[in-house]
């Protein structure tokens, strides 16, 4: 195993999750990272996998085709961040769930501070987009949404109206 000193990279090649995993775990001085992830392989998912010994406090990752599950469990091990920004594409709705999201911020993410997401869900089935509005409504997404001075922000399309829907 090489440690590096590395403290910020931006990575223009396609990663999976083992990839990510590897560069977090040899990277221990890593603060801000920028990487585009795809998933063409399964990974089981196991807590143990994702053990992460890095201090990265800045991350902003491209998906393409993520289940939420592995992002979860990813972020769930990076107690420290304090700004993450989440874009891409997939045909996971859980990416608009905001329990989903608030559960993970309260129990894991305490620092963070700045959040983005940014997503178009891939999907053939109709949507309710208010469901997931509402999910949205939670008092921690009130306290923290741009309009009370909180810096965070969400949005979705759905491929099947192309509508853009801002979450928070």
């Amino acid at each position: 195993m090489v440690i590096t000193h590395i403290e910020y990279l931006t990575i223009y090649c396609w990663l999976n999750i083992s990839e990510l995993i590897l560069i977090l775990n040899n990277s221990p001085y890593l603060k801000f990272l920028n990487v585009t992830l795809y998933d063409l392989q399964t990974l089981i998912i196991n807590d143990d996998v994702y053990k992460i010994y890095c201090s990265l406090h800045y991350l902003h990752v491209t998906i393409r085709d993520i289940p939420f599950d592995f992002v979860y469990l990813l972020l769930k091990h990076l107690p420290q961040l304090r700004s993450l920004s989440v874009q891409g594409s997939c045909k996971d709705l859980d990416f608009i769930d905001g329990d989903y999201w608030r559960v993970l911020f309260e129990q894991n993410l305490f620092l963070l501070s700045k959040f983005r997401l940014t997503i178009r869900i891939r999907t053939k089935k109709r949507v309710n987009l208010m469901e997931y509005e509402q999910k949205f409504q939670h008092v921690y997404w009130q306290n923290n949404n741009k309009k009370n001075g909180g810096d965070y922000s969400c949005e979705c399309w759905i491929n099947l109206t192309n509508k853009k829907c801002v979450l928070c």
